[in-house]
């Protein structure tokens, strides 16, 4: 929200009380957590910034490496979120979301990653026809909501952007989710503002709930790290989530490694993660 920075660092901070929709709707385990998908944006939008782009830059903004350490909680009282840029040898930027608690000499550092500013390639396209006709397997977005409040995740009308999701395998026998997403009308006025929408990425991300429950577990599965992000173009309020298990990864594996995309209705990616 503002430019804090200083001789010391390159820096940029907010300012989150927990009324803003994607903390109130959010909530893990009866608290408002940060959604990962928010540190996306956070990130692109502060390098963005900082380096002064082009409005027709925005999307040029890969993020690699991003690892998030631990959530930002957000109780009673506002949180104050600060991103420290470090440029890096090579053109790129190291970044670091981190907050500073009264009384505690170091900071808490809630995620980092890099960036890097290189114009997106031509847009990969989805056989989405072929996508959904591999997979059999049909689950309404109400049966993915109730087994997320059963693991302990509620979402409230802002982030409940999935549809339906539908389960299977692609040719190379991997595990395959496709999911409809739609922005909530709650936020299809205040999304404006993002390149990297947090209702609709979540969505993404919500998608590969279909492979849970095709494939029951008990634990609670939350994003821990993201290899890269490529963005392509403009995200629609309708859109389409294509989850495929990672080559090598495999559904109880303590880390399980998906590759997710957000496509239009014609099926060019607009989001690769």
């Amino acid at each position: 929200h503002r430019n804090t920075s200083s001789l010391a660092e390159q820096r940029f901070s907010s300012v989150f009380t927990g009324e803003e929709f994607f903390l109130a709707d959010h909530v893990v385990k009866g608290q408002r957590v940060l959604p990962g998908v928010a540190y996306l944006e956070l990130a692109r939008a502060a390098v963005v910034q900082a380096l002064e782009l082009a409005a027709s830059q925005a999307r040029d903004v890969r993020l690699e490496q991003v690892v998030f350490a631990q959530p930002v909680v957000v109780g009673d009282a506002p949180v104050e979120v600060h991103i420290a840029l470090v440029p890096q040898d090579g053109g790129s930027v190291s970044f670091e979301v981190y907050t500073q608690v009264v009384g505690e000499e170091e900071a808490r550092v809630h995620a980092q990653g890099r960036a890097r500013v290189a114009a997106a390639a031509d847009a990969p396209i989805e056989d989405l026809d072929r996508l959904r006709s591999q997979c059999p397997q049909v689950f309404a977005s109400e049966a993915c909501y109730a087994e997320f409040a059963r693991m302990g995740l509620a979402y409230g009308p802002a982030f409940q952007s999935l549809m339906e999701v539908r389960v299977g395998q692609d040719a190379a026998g991997r595990l395959l989710a496709v999911g409809e997403l739609a922005l909530p009308s709650k936020v299809s006025e205040s999304s404006k503002a993002f390149v990297l929408p947090p209702s609709l990425l979540d969505g993404v991300l919500q998608a590969s709930m279909g492979l849970v429950l095709a494939h029951p577990q008990d634990k609670l599965s939350l994003p821990f790290a993201v290899e890269a992000v490529e963005l392509y173009g403009a995200v629609p309020e309708k859109a389409v989530a294509v989850v495929r298990q990672s080559a090598g990864s495999t559904i109880g594996d303590a880390v399980l490694k998906l590759d997710v995309s957000l496509v239009d209705a014609e099926g060019r990616v607009c989001v690769q993660l």
